[in-house]
């Protein structure tokens, strides 16, 4: 089993288990904020639709050769995030060109956050992915295997928010 086979199956895994936890919801349940604030069901969904889409325009415009990722002083220290998993232990705000702002039924959310994996999957090329260099506004420049598994990671870091926000809002 390749490389690229394991991400594509952790890409996989991610998205079951993502989906899992919305399965069932009601249309009310998936619009509704928690009491306590935050995003919806429908908001995280779209998050992670929209990340989908920016990874995809970044993977076609560096396997087009038109995306230059040049390393910046600061991205010693955003590797550190990345390579130790301290991300995991902080709240991260996401950038405003990805939050979301127009959550949609959830049918239209679901059809989105598939038709955008289904492109970010067409969007990575064949053969290795270590010498694509895309940059993640959080933890500077990662390759393209570090990017896809950035997005797995990114997608169950979702899937716990979604169980919190059932939880709070009485819903299994």
């Amino acid at each position: 089993m390749s490389r690229s086979d394991v991400l594509f199956g952790e890409l996989d895994a991610s998205r079951r288990r993502f989906l899992s936890e919305v399965e069932g919801l009601d249309e009310e349940h998936f619009t509704r904020r928690p009491p306590s604030g935050g995003w919806s069901v429908a908001q995280a969904v779209e998050h992670i639709a929209r990340s989908e889409a920016v990874m995809a325009k970044g993977f076609k415009l560096a396997a087009a050769g038109k995306l230059a990722v040049r390393s910046e002083f600061a991205d010693v220290f955003r590797r550190l995030l990345w390579t130790f998993g301290i991300y995991r232990l902080v709240s991260i705000r996401t950038t405003p060109a990805l939050d979301p702002e127009k959550s949609g039924t959830r049918a239209e959310s679901l059809a989105q956050l598939r038709l955008n994996r289904e492109n970010l999957l067409s969007a990575v090329p064949s053969g290795p992915l270590t010498g694509f260099r895309l940059r993640h506004p959080v933890f500077g420049p990662l390759n393209g295997e570090e990017m896809l598994r950035f997005a797995a990671l990114h997608e169950e870091r979702h899937r716990l928010q979604i169980v919190r926000i059932k939880r709070s809002l009485g819903v299994r």
